[in-house]
């Protein structure tokens, strides 16, 4: 076949812009030297220049598989990128098109606003009443202090309790040590004595346990008197557990929500706010765009007549 050797003639310079890609550029045009090869075949060829790549092309339902498959695995792109029918694919390829997708995503939810839905979602910190914006009885919204803030509001009446095990482990990740560096005898004394605490009887005995460490805490190690004021800032929410017939912990209900991490770790790859969209809704099926058929450049929402007669009956339109 066509060889380096003395087997090819230079016909002249041409541009070629065939499946290429330049490393310091976003031409997709280069000039490049022709050949023709001598011998027996006459094909020509082309030799490209330095900093000049081919890549592969993808359609469609690929760079759909590419969406698919990021936000079912949560998988790295380089790690997808060696995948099934993808395996070829450059991470970077992958990468532009899930933010082209969830750009489409978020632009489908806005699309959406005139859907009646008691409540309050937030997308990239920002509030947005849907629907009429009546607050009914309940809201997403994030932990901290606007979550309170909510949650007084809607369940007044409600009572507030920390979790005990999240409490517990941050005690003692304050208290940490690795290998080279050990706690000294008081702080282990320290620490066995703050989770003595959590092992009263009543809450009269535990906050009685907890005045004793305030007392004395300015003779404690730095560490202990940041877990001592920090226990004391949330003394209100922290033995309610021994009043009320509730649960101490919510590892129960986070067990739960913790099959939808994979989900929350696939959205931190938009770099706009359908990031904050997907932990709300949860998932992007019934919003990603069709590339092909009857419903193409529509999403599922769209498809199933949203805002027209045609939409189910049990939602009401405005």
């Amino acid at each position: 076949m066509i060889g380096w050797g003395g087997y090819r003639k230079l016909i002249g310079w041409g541009g070629y812009r065939r499946n290429i890609r330049h490393m310091y550029a976003k031409d997709e045009r280069v000039r490049a030297i022709r050949f023709r090869c001598k011998k027996t075949c006459g094909k020509t060829f082309t030799v490209l220049p330095i900093g000049v790549t081919f890549y592969k092309r993808f359609g469609d339902k690929d760079y759909q598989e590419m969406v698919e498959q990021r936000c079912s695995r949560g998988s790295g792109y380089r790690r997808l990128s060696r995948r099934g029918k993808i395996k070829y694919c450059s991470h970077v390829t992958m990468w532009r098109q899930m933010q082209k997708t969830g750009q489409q995503t978020l632009n489908a939810f806005f699309d959406l606003g005139d859907l009646t839905f008691s409540g309050i979602i937030i997308i990239d910190e920002r509030w947005l009443s849907v629907g009429n914006g009546i607050f009914h009885f309940g809201c997403i919204a994030p932990d901290g202090v606007t979550g309170r803030m909510i949650l007084a509001e809607v369940y007044p009446d409600a009572i507030r309790q920390y979790c005990i095990f999240h409490i517990k482990k941050n005690i003692k990740k304050a208290f940490r040590e690795t290998k080279l560096m050990k706690l000294s005898g008081e702080a282990v004394k320290v620490r066995k004595e703050i989770l003595d605490v959590f092992n009263a009887e009543t809450s009269d005995e535990a906050i009685r346990r907890l005045a004793i460490l305030v007392e004395k805490r300015h003779t404690l190690p730095p560490m202990a008197q940041d877990v001592v004021n920090r226990l004391v800032s949330k003394i209100e929410c922290l033995f309610r557990y021994l009043d009320y017939d509730i649960p101490k912990t919510s590892n129960q209900a986070e067990h739960i929500f913790s099959l939808f991490q994979p989900i929350i770790d696939a959205a931190k790859s938009f770099s706009t706010g359908a990031g904050n969209f997907f932990k709300t809704i949860m998932f992007y099926k019934n919003f990603h765009f069709y590339s092909s058929g009857s419903n193409k450049d529509k999403n599922t929402m769209h498809s199933i007549g949203v805002n027209s007669d045609s939409m189910f009956d049990f939602i009401q339109l405005p």
